[in-house]
């Protein structure tokens, strides 16, 4: 992909998601799943199309002391070509 191409995708998709957010869309668009596997600070959530995707938890979790866990539904960011997504939400457990 050339550079010129490629910043012009980037600016389309960081204004797709802004818009999305603004309108209180972004949540709609938040892939869910459930934690697999955590060791040494990532975790794999299976979506319900069973991919499994490696996720490390944001800060937040750790000031408020909670620790994402096996079984655990999630929403989470996916991460892009070599990069971890994020743990965005741990919802409520059963």
């Amino acid at each position: 992909m050339d550079e010129e191409f490629r910043k012009d995708f980037l600016e389309l998709e960081l204004h797709r998601l802004d818009c999305l957010s603004s309108n209180g869309l972004m949540e709609t668009f938040t892939p869910a799943g459930v934690i697999v596997k955590g060791v040494g600070g990532l975790y794999y959530a299976r979506d319900p199309q069973g991919e499994v995707h490696v996720l490390r938890a944001k800060g937040k979790f750790r000031k408020q002391r909670i620790t994402p866990m096996v079984g655990d539904r999630v929403r989470f960011t996916p991460g892009t070509g070599d990069e971890h997504g994020w743990v965005e939400e741990i919802l409520p457990r059963d």
